[in-house]
């Protein structure tokens, strides 16, 4: 009875690989190394293999579905000039590593990820809100410290789980007087930025602990802002235009000591 079982087994296998071919159980395809800066052309993976040094523009990304994985490597600028990740596609994902002193450390359309990076002495740390006012984006789990104009701005999608420290603003919603169609900002840090989190449009502001700096909250209504815990900032909130009963205030802590 064994045996039979075991020859039935067998069979089975020889008329899979008969019909599906040896190609039938497929592997992804291996990222593609970056060693120098360069134009990405193509969709795919693609991954650092060195820290990578630039004197103006680096990474320019011709491609929708494009996937950077820096590795744990860096990009670095030279005097916050030119822009280390540029994407001028669709869903660009740039992940795991650092940008250092660019004047733009990635910018993005619809569909950008930014997903475990430190993002450190910049003017500008992701610029997501050059494009329509519904490209959206996600930034999740990275850190954005010492740019001088902001760290994250955003027409709509989502920025979380991320820390924001000394940048001009830590996130900008809506830009450039578009209102964008909607952003939340949620369960992230901030600490000594200028501004804490801006808004010009509708937004959802959850969660987050802001300390210290001039403004913590410069909120344009309507938006909903709950459970977020402000500390020994200069403002601890500004509502930019006069329909304050447009937004929703919930569950907010405010402490000046």
């Amino acid at each position: 009875m064994r045996t039979r079982t075991a020859l039935l087994g067998l069979s089975v296998v020889a008329v899979l690989l008969v019909l599906g071919g040896p190609g039938m159980v497929t592997r992804a395809a291996a990222a593609t190394p970056i060693s120098n800066c360069m134009p990405l052309t193509q969709p795919g993976a693609y991954e650092l293999v060195q820290n990578l040094q630039a004197y103006g523009d680096c990474l320019m990304v011709q491609a929708d579905f494009v996937t950077i994985d820096l590795k744990g490597y860096g990009i670095f600028g030279s005097g916050r000039n030119g822009t280390a990740v540029n994407g001028f596609g669709r869903s660009l994902v740039v992940r795991g590593g650092t940008i250092y002193n660019f004047y733009t450390a990635i910018r993005g359309f619809d569909g950008l990820v930014v997903d475990q990076m430190r993002v450190v002495s910049n003017s500008i740390g992701v610029d997501g809100a050059s494009g329509p006012m519904t490209s959206s984006l996600v930034v999740k789990d990275s850190v954005f410290s010492d740019n001088s104009q902001w760290g994250v701005s955003v027409n709509s999608g989502v920025v979380t789980n991320s820390s924001f420290t000394r940048n001009g603003t830590g996130v900008m919603a809506g830009m450039s007087g578009y209102m964008g169609s909607g952003a939340t900002i949620a369960d992230n840090t901030f600490s000594q930025n200028s501004v804490g989190i801006q808004t010009q449009g509708p937004s959802s502001i959850r969660n987050n602990t802001i300390e210290g700096g001039n403004n913590a909250l410069w909120i344009s209504c309507p938006a909903h802002i709950v459970g977020n815990t402000v500390a020994r900032a200069n403002m601890p909130l500004m509502v930019q235009n006069n329909n304050v009963w447009d937004c929703t205030f919930e569950h907010n802590s405010i402490r000046q000591n």
